[in-house]
Parts: structure tokens; C-alpha cells; sequence
């Protein structure tokens, strides 16, 4: 078969041709240049996202301030969905000078669970809080980040001269049950010791979660059970 290859005289349709065949190599160009640089733009997203995700967090913790309840209650959800890169800053707000916000962030914190385990040493110190509120969400905080974890920072708060922070962190002891084994020395202590009867009271009922682990309490119980007030009696038995 002969092949008849028609040679294209016009220069319009030459010129066509050309800047076709040109546009195309640019093209192919493009293509090369995104698919080497594509790496770099990667490393620059990766580089980007962190300062976008501390904004974002930044933004909700604002709310904790400024927001409404709905708004606040929104916040917290939105930082437990962001989880571990909201911790750093949400440790910060437990020292914030406003108390709303410090509650709002024992809340969030207490509702990431076990992931915020970083948390506990600044938990720690907001169940000393002057803000009753701030306490008592830092005991619950304290409760449901972990076990046998968070036992050494609410021994140091059995030694607090204020019952309330005393009382917080027999409570959240109370809460831990039998991961609370290592405490009963202190626990005992506090049963005899401490000068609160509600204070007392809580010990008693803690050391009757811990169980068969609290075995060495029993001597100290039965004492308690000839204790003047009724309810640390009534713990105690």
C-alpha cells in the first residue's frame, strides 16, 4: 500500500499547527513542574496545619469567655472532636483569670478521657482552685482520664489544708474504686485524722470501694463505727 503524506503549503494553517505543538509542550511542562514540586506543596500543608488548628482552638477556647451557655456547651464539643492538639492550650486555660473559662476547660479535658493524660499535673493544681465550680470539675476530670495514673496527684491534695480540696480528692478516689489500691495507706490516715467528719465520711466510702484491696482498713473501720457522727458510722459499717 502507498502511503500519500499531503504536505500543508497555506501559512495559516502552518502557523495553526505550530502554536498547537507549542501549547501542548507547554502543557507538558506544567504537568512536570507540579508533579516535582508536588512534594514541597505537601510539606508546606503539613507545616501550615498546625498553626491552623491552634487558631481554631484558640477561637473556641474565646468562647468559654465571651460565648453564651449553648455556645460554650458547642466549644467544648468542638475541642473533644479536636482532641489531642487542643490539650496544650486547654492545660493554658486551667490558668486562666476567669473562672468560667478554667471550668470550661476541666469539662472538655474530663470528656477526652484518657487522651488527655498530659493534663493531670495542671488538673492537679485546679483542684486547689479558689472556684468551687473549677474544683469539682477538675475532680470529674480527674475520674475519667485515668486510673491508677492520677492516684499520686490526689494523695499530694489529701494533705491540702482546705477540706474542699481534701474532700475533692477523696471523691474522685471514691470514683476510681479498686485502682485506688495504692492510696489506702492515706486513705486510713485521713479516716482517722482528718478533723472534717465529711472528709471522713468519703474516706470510709472510698476504702469500701477499693474492697478486699483495702483489707488493711478494717481496723480503722471498725473504730470509725464508734465515731459521734452518724454517717461516718454508717460509711464505716
Amino acid at each position: 500500500m502507498i502511503k500519500i503524506t499531503k504536505k500543508i503549503t497555506n501559512p495559516n494553517r502552518l502557523k495553526f499547527m505550530k502554536s498547537r505543538q507549542f501549547a501542548s509542550v507547554k502543557l507538558l511542562h506544567k504537568i512536570k513542574f507540579i508533579l516535582l514540586t508536588s512534594p514541597l506543596l505537601l510539606i508546606s500543608a503539613i507545616q501550615i496545619a498546625p498553626s491552623w488548628a491552634d487558631s481554631r482552638v484558640n477561637q473556641h477556647i474565646q468562647q468559654f469567655d465571651q460565648g453564651t451557655p449553648q455556645q460554650r456547651q458547642q466549644a467544648v464539643e468542638s475541642l473533644v472532636d479536636i482532641g489531642k492538639p487542643a490539650i496544650s492550650s486547654l492545660i493554658q486555660a486551667l490558668e486562666h483569670q476567669k473562672a468560667e473559662v478554667r471550668v470550661h476547660a476541666a469539662i472538655a479535658l474530663s470528656q477526652m478521657g484518657e487522651h488527655a493524660t498530659p493534663a493531670l499535673p495542671a488538673l492537679s493544681r485546679a483542684l486547689r482552685d479558689e472556684d468551687k465550680s473549677v474544683r469539682v470539675e477538675a475532680a470529674k476530670a480527674f475520674s475519667s482520664i485515668g486510673r491508677r495514673a492520677m492516684v499520686p496527684y490526689l494523695l499530694v491534695n489529701l494533705r491540702h489544708e482546705n477540706p474542699s480540696v481534701r474532700y475533692n480528692a477523696v471523691h474522685a478516689l471514691t470514683r476510681l474504686g479498686k485502682y485506688s489500691q495504692s492510696a489506702v495507706p492515706t486513705l486510713i490516715n485521713t479516716l482517722e485524722k482528718d478533723k472534717e467528719a465529711w472528709v471522713r465520711l468519703t474516706a470510709a466510702t472510698a476504702l469500701g470501694g477499693i474492697g478486699v484491696n483495702a483489707v488493711d482498713s478494717l481496723p480503722t473501720l471498725v473504730r470509725s463505727m464508734e465515731e459521734k457522727d452518724v454517717s461516718v458510722r454508717h460509711n464505716a459499717a
